[in-house]
């Protein structure tokens, strides 16, 4: 055949080994909620040194394709055989089909983790419930006369709170954990500090606030407070410090509170910081009033929007109204995106071998010449596409992967009190194999089939311009 055999210079793979080594290293140096440039400019200082280490190592991985093509068939061995003796036209085309495979890989995976993990930590309150919250006293009957005409029928159960007492009193319900304070009412929520929101309920409410959860019915039926921050619950007991704040002058606590409480855990971001029992919120001395109204019923879209537009003709009326719907079963954009980076695979693949076909030229007038049929010339063009697909191809998953699974910790690894009870359980990875492998299969066959409609009868492809 012709062309000149390759020699394979060591130090080039082992520069290339070098190169992925740091780029991974790099990449997961800065995976995590990205906040700072910093780990931004490391995730793509990782992607350039991982990227051009691989490409360092395609002629390295040819060689040893080339040393393992001679138990195949005559017509595959050759083309195999001459794919790689002859590098300097199919590393290109190799290393062209690495990136598209490599991009699509990272694509893939970052997108099915990000729509695994929404599906766990996207939800708000249980399936299908609706919340009207921010509510207060005055239009809290308005609002609940609209929810029945509009619903009729449907279950309606009050949640009630301190808030509308605390800012009319000037007072905060605060709560102590190891080196902080939270503020869990009240006009400390104007300092920056982080409101969370305290709810009277009893087990049957809270059902439908933070679903099925026997500790929590149970807990309440107890008269215990469920606590769902961390750090506040210690002994079985939670303390809740009534506080006034002054211009110029420290704090002053009038009220400290220790009271019996059980620590539990949602999932959900919509979860309040505490649920009191009534009879818990009645050994407070505070004052509480309705705070949200919860909806125990699927309603559509369209039920929906005439809520939302009869309660915005309530005077003084401030509330929202959230309904669960969960995350999409599959994200539109995920499936295009998907798409398109395999429709870029497919394009690369057969852009790069054509021109490795067409200088092949010289080596198929060899087979012409040795008294190959036509049939086996065609199986010798199609079995170097194949292969130089399959090559690509397979070097590209592996070069996608460790970018996917960087980006995909960062975007699924939720900030600091985003699941303010602390159960999110960290970044979620998902790797779609099935999908990976079709890929390594679908695409050096579809390659090869459209060489084979390229190649009819005793014709073979064109010869190359000349440059």
């Amino acid at each position: 055949m012709s062309g000149h055999r390759a020699v394979l210079r060591l130090g080039l793979p082992v520069l290339g080994l070098a190169g992925v080594l740091g780029g991974v290293a790099a990449l997961f140096s800065s995976a995590g909620p990205m906040a700072e440039a910093g780990e931004v400019l490391g995730m793509v200082v990782g992607l350039l040194l991982l990227f051009l280490g691989f490409v360092m190592i395609v002629p390295a991985a040819l060689a040893l394709a080339g040393k393992t093509a001679r138990r195949l068939p005559p017509a595959p061995r050759l083309a195999v055989l001459d794919a790689a003796r002859n590098p300097g036209r199919t590393v290109p085309a190799v290393a062209a089909i690495l990136a598209a495979a490599a991009g699509f890989t990272a694509v893939a995976i970052v997108g099915i983790s990000e729509m695994r993990h929404d599906e766990l930590y996207s939800r708000f309150y249980p399936m299908g419930t609706t919340i009207v919250g921010g509510l207060t006293a005055r239009p809290a009957p308005e609002v609940r006369a609209v929810i029945e005409r509009e619903l009729p029928g449907v279950p309606i159960a009050q949640a009630d709170g301190f808030d509308e007492y605390l800012e009319k009193t000037d007072q905060s319900l605060l709560s102590p954990v190891e080196g902080d304070t939270l503020c869990m009412g009240g006009p400390c929520r104007l300092k920056g500090w982080m409101h969370t929101q305290v709810l009277v309920a009893d087990p049957e409410t809270a059902r439908i606030l933070v679903g099925d959860a026997p500790a929590v019915a149970s807990a309440l039926a107890e008269g215990k407070v469920v606590v769902f921050l961390p750090g506040v619950v210690r002994n079985g007991l939670a303390r809740f410090e009534l506080t006034r704040f002054h211009e110029e002058d420290p704090p002053e606590i009038l009220r400290t509170f220790d009271l019996p409480a059980v620590r539990a855990t949602t999932g959900l971001r919509g979860a309040p910081s505490a649920i009191f029992p009534p009879e818990a919120a009645a050994r407070t001395g505070l004052e509480s009033g309705p705070s949200a109204l919860l909806i125990d019923a699927p309603i559509s879209e369209e039920q929906s929007g005439r809520l939302d537009r009869e309660m915005a003709r309530i005077p003084y009326n401030d509330s929202h109204r959230y309904t669960e719907r969960g995350s999409e079963e599959f994200s539109t954009e995920l499936l295009v995106s998907g798409a398109a980076a395999l429709l870029l695979v497919l394009g690369t693949a057969l852009a790069a071998t054509r021109p490795a076909a067409a200088d092949a030229r010289p080596d198929l007038d060899v087979l012409a010449a040795g008294g190959a049929k036509p049939g086996v010339r065609r199986l010798f063009l199609m079995s170097q596409a194949g292969f130089v697909c399959l090559l690509g191809c397979g070097l590209g998953v592996l070069a996608g992967s460790a970018p996917g699974v960087a980006v995909a910790i960062a975007v699924t690894d939720l900030p600091p009190g985003e699941v303010k009870d602390g159960s999110d359980a960290g970044p979620l990875v998902a790797l779609p194999w099935q999908l990976l492998l079709g890929t390594l299969v679908a695409v050096p066959l579809l390659a090869s089939a459209v060489t084979a409609l390229s190649v009819r009868g005793g014709q073979t492809l064109p010869e190359r311009a000349a440059t």
